[in-house]
Formats: C-alpha cells, structure tokens, sequence
C-alpha cells in the first residue's frame, strides 16, 4: 500500500513538473494542465485515504492530523470545479483534438 502512494505521489510531481518546464514555452498547455490537476486532486485523496486505512481508527484521532488532511484532499477535488467537471472538460479537449 505505501509503494503505491508514493508511486501516486511520484506521478502526481512529475506531472506538474512537465507542466511547469511547459509554462512560457509555447502554446497554452491547457489539456497537459487539466490532466495533472485531476491526477494530483485524485492523488491526495487516494493517498489520505489509505494512511486512514493504515492507521485503522487511529488515523481519525486529532493527534495525527489525518483527518485535517482527508478534509483537505476532499476541498481539493472540488477547488477549480468537481473531479467530474474536471474529466469532462478533458474529454471535451480530446473529442475537439479528434475531430
């Protein structure tokens, strides 16, 4: 369970490091930008969630600080619009690429 958070996480900085690198370069990145944006939001909740899970009911004591970070990562995926909203608007920029 831990290598796959790290793994998760590991995705989640490299996306936005591609992205950064992108940024004044070029055309806007907007489809790169959304992608990293849903992966990371999805990312911090996937993660927060199985610390909770290693923890057992620990994890919800205020001596941790886990719950703080589940209530973070659930504000995350809905700052700058829902996950949902966020994959819509990405299916949106792929259907225009193909057409």
């Amino acid at each position: 369970m831990m290598a796959d958070m790290q793994t998760e996480y590991e995705a989640a900085r490299l996306l936005g490091l591609a992205m950064a690198a992108k940024r004044g370069h070029g055309p806007r990145h907007n489809r790169e930008a959304n992608f990293a944006k849903l992966h990371a939001s999805e990312m911090v909740y996937k993660v927060t969630d199985s610390a909770i899970q290693i923890h057992g009911g620990y994890g919800y004591s205020r001596d941790i600080n886990l719950e703080r970070y589940v209530c973070d990562a659930l504000i995350a995926r809905i700052t700058d619009g829902s996950y949902e909203s966020q994959r819509n608007m990405i299916a949106r920029m792929i259907m225009v690429k193909h057409d």
